[in-house]
């Protein structure tokens, strides 16, 4: 991927308490989760706010990931995280060097 930065920016969830390296397979959410998540994010997201749509393949959302579950996944593919930006509690930005 890179041998010096990298920058990765993507959606996520709030930490859960007691639950690092937390995850939620969006797929599988039932209509009352669908209803939670669309009160607080940022429009239409499929598999999210609406219901998962095999046919529209990698258009569905698939994971919500915890910052903490993304130090993991970066840890495990050999980059240490350096500085880590919080626009708002949905969203996070990394940068990460290779180890």
């Amino acid at each position: 991927m890179t041998s010096s930065t990298l920058l990765l920016s993507t959606e996520c969830l709030p930490e859960v308490p007691g639950v690092p390296g937390a995850c939620v397979f969006y797929p599988a959410l039932d209509d009352a989760a669908r209803a939670a998540y669309a009160a607080v994010a940022g429009g239409r997201a499929l598999a999210v706010t609406v219901p998962y749509d095999a046919a529209q393949g990698y258009g569905n959302w698939f994971w919500g990931i915890t910052p903490s579950a993304l130090d993991g996944f970066l840890r495990v593919t050999g980059f240490e995280v350096e500085r880590r930006w919080r626009a708002h509690p949905f969203h996070v930005t990394v940068a990460a060097r290779p180890v």
